[in-house]
């Protein structure tokens, strides 16, 4: 996200954060996809998409039963598991 809007982007996310780039938590980007920031969500699919293909290599590697997502990464679950699941 950081890079991305120094490179012009300019968003919500880099008002939620007034400008100060090193206070961008996955949190405030969370916020802004809510409420509708096309960067936001944008990053928030690719690191979907990035979380399917690691957990499909894990499920290739070790065949585990069942795989849980917890934590914080669940709390943005609306904008990751879309992603997640095409893979």
């Amino acid at each position: 996200m950081q890079k991305r809007i120094k490179r012009g982007k300019n968003n919500l996310v880099a008002e939620l954060v007034a400008g100060e780039l090193r206070d961008i938590t996955g949190e405030v980007v969370h916020q802004a996809a809510k409420k509708g920031a096309p960067l936001a969500q944008e990053v928030f699919n690719q690191a979907g998409s990035y979380l399917g293909v690691g957990i499909a290599n894990i499920i290739n590697i070790l065949d585990p039963e069942i795989v849980l997502l917890g934590g914080r990464v669940i709390q943005a679950a609306d904008f990751l598991l879309e992603p997640l699941r095409k893979l």
